[in-house]
């Protein structure tokens, strides 16, 4: 599709924008033609692939090389690259730029003899000399000092004998420093590069330079062949695969059965020497070849191949070993169809498989797929996969998420089973499926307002309702995060419509009721329930009504609703209150025409707020406003996307300052419907989100954001773009979400850093433990608007060798509050991220 005359390149461009949308079919589904035989993930997180294949993703991307972003979609940034035949090899350099090899022998129809170097955005880089090999190029790997070592099937180098293994100089040219005399006698399929400089190849030779060394030997720094590494009989068949340990030791995967003598079914340790490890211990081992290795930062080993089995147990094709050599049986079921053959690892864990298969998990999958570091598929987020889920009297108000990820959506018969029930909260993980274990019902089949996590686990549910799971809860409860009760918090909140709930620091909660005749009463409750005494019980106006409030980070809270006026009408407010509960005289109130049902804080203490309304202190605002800290309002933002009709539900900021909104909005979707929409923090629309191209067939209520910036949403919709997604769906995201937890050298400040797509948070603290288990409370952060959070002390605040925990809460997204967290173990003088 790349390779196009100018007029259709209009067309190439049109597709790159639907593609940086966000689309509700999240998940890793690249839907490659052919065989991947190669996988490289870059610096950002970018995926290379090499094989076979003509296409990738339903059409786009040329023969054999293609690179897609970390959620699976294609890079357009990638351009034009085809090679004329299979990629085997691919290598990222510290500069950006890809080292192909293979078995090809042009690269963009330019003579490219089975290797060449790529720019970033894959075309030629002519920098690199017309490096050739007379043979195909099976492995590559690049040194620090960027000189670059290939093995294959090659006698010959430009020209000059090199058998089968050879080091090229940075710019392509052949190093001739780099003598391995008589090479290997056949193929060299995998080359690693140790710290000190030598290099371990493994493939199906059987003399290096001549002497004895079967399937496996070392070289020096200088291509001769190290006689300290003597692995006996070495492997009785072929070597595909070699990966260096960080303790020196070496991994090897392949097809033998013996290694040295013993009996090694596919994959062995070896130690420094090339001796067998004999604590490396894989019993019977895989019961067929393993092509391809890779090992975690914790220390356990992927491996991939035709194996059905490891050591007599399932494990289709994809498996991984303890460091000790045995099945970690703990990490899923991947099930792949046919051969696993390329692995790469993601920055978070993430693992990306190629190879022959078509399916894994039972779902489609062609040629690539990705699983979680637990071995789940990265697979579509779709809670219809659920059975039972309700299609019909579903309503689902609020979602919150725990730190773990999983998502808590609250909201009514969310389940055909469930119907006589009243409220439901239910546990997603993150591919939407329901955690049997996890079940709330409350009494009534009425209005539930906040799902709120507290940091310990715990969660506190808001609405109106008097029984959680059949336990007294009048209108707040906690359970349990297994869902039980938690019969040692006893609300004495007392009302008759449903509350709004807010956490506070220290675990303190804000809460609002509304009793008719008297208007809405706010109070403060300690964290077992009981009424915080100091805390001004305020009833406001007779025949208030409360909509939304949020607490800043300073424990000031913004409370938003309405008051009739004498003769009639009401007059809607957004007010602040003293953290003891007293008006604050230092915010002006804020006065629209309509009421206020959404408020989000940003990074640098402004106020975002939405609602229905068309006018803010007098001045024209659509749905959207910014509010200064003293209340007054932020002229110079105005955003006008969203047309004359609509209504904004929920507000949240991401750390880069991004806002996003969701709500219905007819004049942008050009009906009746609901859509998410995002506003650069200027106001204006970003079009590299979404254009009105997402539609929701009715109501979206709620929003939240997770860690990798991925959006979750819900509602009363049955349909998103067309696509069934019933009450919930989740959004791609193209931006990257980042987050990093420092601790200075002195231990005197602990930052923070929160980035990208990643959500802002309202609060933040930080503990410590000795042992990565009991944690002490260091301090509440402040917000540092471009940073995130940051906490300094005149003394150190973490002893050397302790864990450093962030916790954050969003909560500028909804009536709930979901929890975010960073851990670290502080090692002075620099801050180590575990």
């Amino acid at each position: 599709m790349k390779r196009q005359i100018f007029s259709a390149g209009l067309m190439f461009c049109i597709a790159a924008l639907a593609w940086a949308m966000p689309s509700p079919r999240d998940g890793f589904e690249p839907d490659v033609d052919n065989t991947v035989r190669a996988i490289a993930v870059d610096a950002r997180g970018g995926i290379l692939i090499g094989g076979d294949f003509k296409t990738v993703c339903i059409g786009y991307g040329d023969s054999c090389i293609f690179k897609l972003n970390n959620d699976g979609r294609p890079d357009f940034t990638f351009g034009w690259a085809t090679a004329n035949d299979s990629v085997l090899a691919i290598a990222v350099q510290s500069n950006g730029k890809i080292i192909i090899g293979g078995r090809f022998t042009e690269y963009n129809h330019v003579s490219k003899k089975y290797i060449a170097r790529l720019m970033p955005n894959g075309a030629i880089d002519s920098t690199f000399r017309n490096a050739a090999t007379n043979g195909w190029v099976n492995s590559i790997a690049v040194q620090r000092d960027g000189r670059i070592v290939i093995g294959g099937t090659f006698t010959s180098v430009n020209s000059v004998a090199r058998n089968r293994i050879a080091r090229l100089n940075a710019d392509g040219s052949l190093d001739l420093a780099f003598n391995p005399g008589a090479g290997a006698n056949s193929g060299v399929n995998a080359v690693a590069i140790q710290d000190d400089g030598r290099i371990v190849v493994g493939g199906f030779f059987t003399t290096m330079d001549g002497v004895g060394r079967n399937r496996i030997a070392r070289l020096g720094a200088n291509g001769h062949l190290d006689p300290t590494f003597n692995p006996g009989t070495g492997a009785s068949s072929g070597v595909s695969s070699v990966v260096i340990q960080p303790d020196g030791k070496i991994l090897v995967g392949g097809w033998f059965t013996q290694f040295a003598g013993l009996p090694r079914n596919c994959v062995a340790r070896l130690m420094p020497d090339g001796t067998p490890d004999m604590n490396f211990r894989t019993g019977s081992g895989p019961n067929s070849y393993v092509a391809a290795l890779a090992q975690q930062p914790d220390g356990k080993i992927v491996i991939g191949g035709a194996f059905t089995k490891v050591n007599g147990i399932a494990s289709n094709r994809l498996a991984r070993l303890n460091l000790n050599g045995t099945l970690d049986t703990g990490f899923g079921d991947t099930s792949c169809t046919a051969p696993v053959l390329a692995l790469g690892l993601e920055g978070d864990g993430g693992i990306v498989m190629g190879g022959e298969f078509t399916k894994v998990q039972g779902k489609t999958r062609n040629h690539m797929a990705r699983v979680n570091p637990a071995g789940a598929l990265d697979a579509t987020f779709n809670v219809l996969d659920n059975p039972g889920w309700d299609q019909l009297g579903f309503r689902i108000y609020t979602i919150a998420m725990q730190a773990d990820e999983r998502i808590l959506p609250g909201g009514v018969r969310l389940y055909k089973e469930r119907a006589s029930d009243g409220l439901a909260v239910k546990r997603l993980n993150a591919f939407g499926l329901i955690d049997p274990k996890f079940d709330v019902i409350s009494d009534v089949d009425r209005g539930l307002d906040s799902v709120i996590v507290q940091a310990d686990g715990r969660i506190l549910i808001g609405g109106n309702f008097v029984k959680l799971n059949g336990y007294p809860a009048n209108y707040i409860g906690r359970v349990l995060p297994d869902s039980r009760p938690d019969t040692s918090f006893n609300s004495q909140s007392s009302g008759t419509l449903a509350t709004m709930t807010k956490l506070l620091p220290y675990n303190q909660i804000i809460m609002s009721t509304s009793v008719p005749g008297r208007g809405s009463r706010l109070v403060k409750l300690n964290p077992n329930g009981s009424i915080d005494m100091g805390f001004a019980d305020r009833h406001v106006t007779p025949y208030d009504v409360a909509i939304n409030f949020a607490v800043q980070t300073d424990g000031k809270i913004l409370i938003s609703g309405s008051y009739p006026v004498t003769g009639g009408g009401r007059i809607f407010q957004l007010e602040r209150l003293n953290a003891n509960g007293t008006p604050d005289p230092s915010f002006t109130w804020v006065q629209t025409d309509e009421y206020v049902t959404a408020i989000a804080l940003e990074p640098d203490g402004r106020i975002l707020i939405g609602g229905g309304f068309r006018n803010v202190n007098g001045a024209a605002r659509r749905g959207l406003a910014r509010i200064n800290q003293d209340g007054t309002l932020d002229m110079n933002f105005n955003p006008t996307a969203m047309g004359e009709r609509g209504s904004v539900f929920n507000i949240a900021v991401q750390a880069n300052g991004k806002i996003l909104v969701i709500g219905n909005f007819s004049d942008f979707i050009g009906g009746y419907g609901g859509t998410v929409i995002r506003f650069d923090a200027n106001g204006s629309l970003d079009g590299s989100f979404n254009t009105g191209g997402l539609k929701f067939d009715s109501y979206a209520h709620d929003i939240l954001l997770q860690s990798d910036g991925k959006v979750v949403a819900c509602g009363e919709f049955k349909t998103v773009n067309g696509l069934q997604r019933h009450g919930m769906v989740r959004l791609t995201n193209s931006d990257l979400a980042t987050q990093k937890l420092e601790v200075s050298a002195d231990a005197r400040v602990i930052t923070w850093q929160l980035g990208g797509a990643f959500p802002w948070l309202s609060m933040a603290k930080f503990e410590t433990s000795g042992d990565g288990r009991n944690w002490t409370l260091i301090g509440y952060a402040k917000p540092v608007a471009g940073v995130g959070y940051r906490l300094a002390s005149s003394s150190a605040m973490v002893a050397p060798g302790a864990f450093v925990r962030a916790t954050g809460w969003q909560t500028g997204a909804s009536e709930s509050t979901s929890v975010m967290r960073s851990e670290l173990w502080f090692t002075p003088p620099i801050a180590r991220i575990q």
